[in-house]
């Protein structure tokens, strides 16, 4: 469908070459999470097993990347059909219905199509940078950990207090 870009007399080749690039840009977001699971392969020389959370931070970005490029589809397939009425001479509402599925397909297509290209970028750049990060640095680490007061201070009748007594704090749930 994307590369008959001169169906309807050419009227959408624009917005058909667009939805080729979605697919493209789709297809790499899939090729970088495949090359991150083949990477994270312990039984592969220089491997790394942690290349696996690489493919699940591109999760989402794939699913939904998917689901613009199958609106995207959707979308033209229409736009293409009110084309074709429009050039058989729809008059009236009908001319009026026509004309917004054209227009909204090209407004999707030429919008929100082109962000599949940084969300392609975004997923062949991932590494492990936010994975590897210690629990405690987020306040999730150990009970002990998380519930231990800043250094210097301590907690008193619910107040926050510095360990020489000055500069109360209320601490409020």
């Amino acid at each position: 469908f994307a590369q008959d870009v001169d169906a309807q007399g050419g009227a959408l080749k624009h917005e058909r070459e667009l939805l080729g690039q979605g697919l493209e840009n789709v297809q790499g977001i899939l090729g970088a999470m495949f090359q991150a699971l083949m990477a994270s392969d312990p039984k592969q020389e220089g491997s790394d097993i942690t290349n696996i959370y690489k493919v699940g931070q591109n999760t989402s970005r794939l699913l939904l990347g998917a689901g613009d490029l199958v609106v995207g589809w959707l979308l033209l397939r229409q736009a293409a059909v009110a084309t074709e009425a429009l050039e058989a001479g729809a008059q009236g509402k009908d001319k009026d219905f026509y004309t917004g599925k054209v227009a909204a397909a090209s407004f999707f297509a030429k919008n929100v199509l082109p962000l599949l290209a940084s969300e392609r970028a975004i997923a062949e750049a991932t590494d492990n940078t936010l994975i590897d990060v210690r629990e405690i640095a987020f306040g999730a680490g150990l009970s002990d950990e998380r519930s231990a007061p800043p250094i210097n201070s301590r907690f008193a009748d619910n107040l926050i207090v510095n360990t020489d007594g000055s500069g109360l704090q209320p601490f409020l749930d």
